[in-house]
Formats: structure tokens, sequence, C-alpha cells
């Protein structure tokens, strides 16, 4: 019979990695921001530029507690997922097994709590990230993250929509795409909504910043040594 004992995971800090003193001191920082959603591409689309991001990276490669807080918080819920999947292969074989049921189910209800956590600890970081950036970036920035998982341009994931009405765009965007193939136009309320996203202020910003820094910032990301 087995046992099931949840432990803190190592499986963050194990990517992540350690550095002898001989070598030269990686920056965790590019990997770091673009797990919690400051990419280059973020980054460009909001207005930054290469200076910008690199004092971003250098911001988050000081913030040592809150990137062992979300390390911690990161590498427990990890452990927790990778154990329910363990105990779920032991159930699949033997459903009888009421020890690793019971135990499944006890650990199951911890998830909320961790996944709590991790959200609390990613928000910190972006806070730290953020700081110094006037508000119009940083609103620029934190739209482009809400978008996540999102099919609209780059560009277009700083306008200021809702949930749905960024699900009413993709659809525009689609209605679009199959109107050119088919050598037809869209309705009129497409073509509003359309024009409407791409003449706001803030995506021809993003259109601009994404041309003129993306490929800076990318390089700043690329050499992943701030020190």
């Amino acid at each position: 019979m087995l046992r099931w004992i949840m432990a803190a995971g190592t499986c963050l800090f194990v990517s992540f990695g350690m550095t002898s003193i001989n070598q030269p001191q990686t920056s965790l920082s590019p990997a770091l921001a673009v797990q919690v959603g400051l990419t280059p591409e973020s980054l460009a689309a909001a207005g930054l530029d290469a200076m910008q991001a690199t004092a971003l990276l250098s911001r988050m490669d000081d913030a040592t507690e809150a990137v062992g807080a979300f390390g911690g918080a990161a590498a427990g819920l990890d452990a927790a997922i990778n154990e329910l999947i363990a105990m779920d292969r032991v159930l699949a074989t033997n459903p009888d097994d009421e020890e690793t049921a019971t135990a499944r189910n006890a650990l199951s209800e911890t998830l909320p709590g961790l996944q709590s956590q991790v959200a609390s600890a990613k928000s910190a970081l972006i806070f730290i990230g953020l700081q110094g950036l006037d508000s119009e970036s940083q609103s620029r920035l934190e739209r482009f993250m809400s978008a996540a998982g999102s099919t609209l341009p780059a560009s277009m994931r700083v306008y200021p929509l809702t949930a749905i009405e960024r699900r009413a765009l993709e659809a525009a965007l689609t209605a679009e795409r199959r109107a050119s193939q088919g050598g037809t136009t869209v309705d009129s309320s497409v073509a509003s909504m359309l024009t409407a996203c791409r003449s706001h202020p803030d995506v021809v910003a993003a259109m601009v910043g994404l041309s003129s820094n993306l490929a800076a910032i990318e390089a700043v990301y690329a050499a992943g040594t701030t020190r």
C-alpha cells in the first residue's frame, strides 16, 4: 500500500539551474519575465524600448524575495499536480485503493489555495517589474497580458476590451479574413468595429512600438546577462 506525502517540488528551480562561481552570472529574469507574461512582444506593444526593458529585467533580478516566493509557490503547485497525476494512475489500475483515493481528495482540495499563492506571487513580481513606468505603458501592458491566449494580433491586444468584446473582435477578424479569401466584403458593422480598433491611439502606438523596438527588446532578453 502506498503512502502519499506532499513535498515541495523542485521543478522550477531545476529548470533555472545553479551557476558556478567561475561562470558568468546569467540572469534568471528574462525567463521569469516571460513566465509571468512580461514578454518582449508585450513590452514593445506597450511602448517600451530596449533601455526600459533592461531596467525592468534588472528590477526583477534584484527582487530576490519576490522571486523566491514565486518559485516556491510554483514549485509547490507543480508538485501537487504531479502527485495527483501519479495517484490517478494508481487508481486507474486499482480503483478500490481507499487510502490513495482519500489522499487524492485531500490533496485536490489544496489546489485552489496553491493556485491563489502562485497568482499572488506572480502579481507581486509584475508589480515590481512595472515600477517606474508611466501609467499609459502600465495600462497597455496589463491589457496585453489580460488577452493572453487571444488570437488577436499583438497590436490589438492593448485595445481596451472586455472578454466578450475581445471574442467579438476575434470573430470580426475571422469574418474579414474569410471575406477577403472569398472576394467579398464584410458587413458594415464588422468593418466599423475593425476600423475603430485599428485607429485607436493605443493600437496605433503599439504598431509603432512593435515595429521600432521589438527586435532590440528581444536582443535584451536573448543576451540574458544583466550583471
